[in-house]
């Protein structure tokens, strides 16, 4: 597979949309001037539906890409890896300065 760049992600959400989930596992957390873990609920392995933050042409962040907690750097500091786990669902998980996620949809 070759490199996973900001535009696979961005093509994903897009050819997706609808159909996404989405696992925070850490983020930024103003308060403790760090990135902390996350707890996630135990249904689902912690994947909850992924909701858009903007209504349809509408202009939205390019940081958050129109999804709630989605944040991406600008310039390199984006790690994107190829997601897949034993319940079929494929994606991304991304990490960065901000915290890490996972964005999948289930096969």
């Amino acid at each position: 597979m070759s490199k996973v760049t900001r535009a696979t992600f961005k093509s994903f959400l897009k050819k997706n949309d609808g159909k996404l989930l989405i696992k925070r596992t850490s983020n930024f957390d103003g308060m403790y001037d760090c990135v902390m873990q996350n707890t996630m609920p135990a249904e689902n392995d912690g994947f909850v539906e992924l909701r858009k933050t903007y209504v349809e042409g509408s202009q939205f962040d390019e940081n958050n890409l129109g999804y709630c907690y989605i944040w991406l750097t600008r310039g390199s500091s984006n790690y994107f890896t190829p997601y897949s786990d034993s319940s079929g669902r494929t994606g991304f998980t991304v990490d960065n300065c901000c915290g890490s996620f996972t964005v999948a949809v289930k096969s």
